[in-house]
C-alpha cells in the first residue's frame, strides 16, 4: 500500500513539475553547447580517456536543429587515438541530410594475429608481436530524408 501512495506522489510531482506549455529544445533560438566526458577499458587497449564536445545551432524551425557541431578527443592508455570533427546538417536542403566527418585513429601497439601458434609467439618481444597503425579517414554522407 505504502508503494502505491509512493508512486502515485511520484507521479503527480512530475506532473506539476513539467508544465504543459513548455518549449521543446528545438523550438529554442541561438546557440547550446555539450560536453560528454568518455571513459573505457579494454584489455588490448587498456583505460581510455577523453572528450566530446557538441555546439549545436537552433533556429527555432528546424527538428532536431540546424546544424551540430562536434569535436572529440580519446586517448589510451595503451596508446590508441581516436580523434574525430564532425558537422552535421539534418536539413542542409529539403529532404537532405549532410554529413561531414574527419577521423585520425592511431595504434602504437596493433596485435598480430597472423598464422603463428600461441606458443610461437609467446618467443617474441611486445615490440615484435605488434605494429603501430594509423587510419586518417575524411566521410562525407549526402543522405535523402
Amino acid at each position: 500500500m505504502l508503494n502505491r501512495v509512493l508512486n502515485v506522489a511520484a507521479v503527480l510531482a512530475f506532473a506539476w513539475a513539467c508544465p504543459s506549455g513548455a518549449r521543446q529544445v528545438h523550438e529554442t533560438v541561438g546557440w547550446r553547447p555539450t560536453a560528454i566526458p568518455l571513459l573505457n577499458f579494454s584489455s588490448d587497449d587498456g583505460t581510455g580517456y577523453g572528450l566530446r564536445a557538441n555546439l549545436f545551432e537552433y533556429d527555432g524551425q528546424s527538428v532536431p536543429y540546424r546544424r551540430k557541431y562536434s569535436a572529440q578527443v580519446f586517448i589510451t592508455t595503451k596508446g590508441k587515438w581516436v580523434h574525430r570533427v564532425l558537422v552535421d546538417a539534418p536539413e542542409f536542403r529539403p529532404g537532405r541530410r549532410l554529413e561531414v566527418e574527419l577521423v585520425y585513429e592511431k595504434e602504437d601497439f596493433a596485435n598480430y594475429y597472423g598464422g603463428l601458434s600461441d606458443e610461437d609467439i609467446a618467443e617474441y618481444s611486445r615490440d615484435q608481436r605488434t605494429f603501430r597503425q594509423a587510419f586518417p579517414e575524411f566521410k562525407v554522407k549526402w543522405i535523402r530524408t
